[in-house]
């Protein structure tokens, strides 16, 4: 399973934005994100506040709400909005994974934070875990210093 938020990071190194295909200036990415740390910003966000309207869109904004004060006082709050997000999806995932009865042997995480950048440039990825979870054991092995430093 690969999983996680993403961002953008211009060639220029501006965070929540890149340059598309056909655009003659940089755009937002990741706009959820942004829009919720807009209004997070504007103080817009109402705890508990989740609609079937909007309900990914209201999702985020709570996540982002509850480390309102973390996200505020970075020094780069779209950059730590980011890293909140991405720690409230692996929370999902692993119980979800635990929840989850598999007919096979093994289940692999991999959890980063996707990077785009403009379009001559790519996407990377900034993994954040990598692991095989054996099912027959139940152990879990940790793969990071294996493959990234």
């Amino acid at each position: 399973m690969y999983y996680g938020p993403h961002i953008g990071i211009s060639k220029e190194g501006k965070i929540g934005e890149i340059h598309r295909f056909g655009q003659s200036k940089n755009t937002g990415c990741c706009g959820a994100a942004k829009g919720a740390l807009n209004k997070l910003m504007a103080g817009e966000i109402a705890q508990g506040n989740i609609t079937e309207m909007d309900y990914q869109m209201n999702t985020i904004e709570q996540i982002l709400l509850n480390e309102k004060d973390r996200i505020l006082s970075a020094e780069t709050p779209l950059y730590e909005a980011t890293e909140v997000i991405y720690e409230a999806i692996d929370k999902r995932i692993l119980e979800l994974v635990e929840k989850t009865k598999y007919n096979c042997k093994y289940v692999i995480l991999m959890g980063a934070i996707l990077i785009n950048s403009d379009t001559d440039m790519g996407s990377f990825t900034h993994t954040k875990r990598f692991e095989v979870l054996d099912l027959t054991t139940g152990k879990t092995q940790c793969l990071m210093k294996d493959f990234f430093n």
